[in-house]
């Protein structure tokens, strides 16, 4: 069996992008697959704690340039879950 290693969620829709992630953390054969979110506005505190308690590695700005994008993915990547 594969399973994904990364999720990355654009988060346009946050009730969307929050349910999804927690569906991630509950489903026993990807609960360990890293998460990233892709936003394009800034995380509220209440926000940034939700997705810690989910443990969400990173949250991205949707206007990164590609090369960073790469770059902090194999950073999450890298580390383990």
């Amino acid at each position: 069996d594969h399973y994904p290693n990364l999720f990355v969620i654009d988060l346009k829709d946050w009730a969307e992008g929050w349910t999804f992630a927690e569906r991630i953390r509950g489903s026993r054969n990807i609960r360990n697959s890293h998460i990233v979110f892709l936003t394009d506005h800034t995380l509220k505190d209440d926000e940034i704690n939700k997705a810690l308690e989910l443990g969400i590695q990173g949250c991205l700005s949707s206007g990164i340039e590609s090369k960073s994008l790469r770059d902090e993915i194999v950073k999450v990547l890298k580390h383990p879950r």
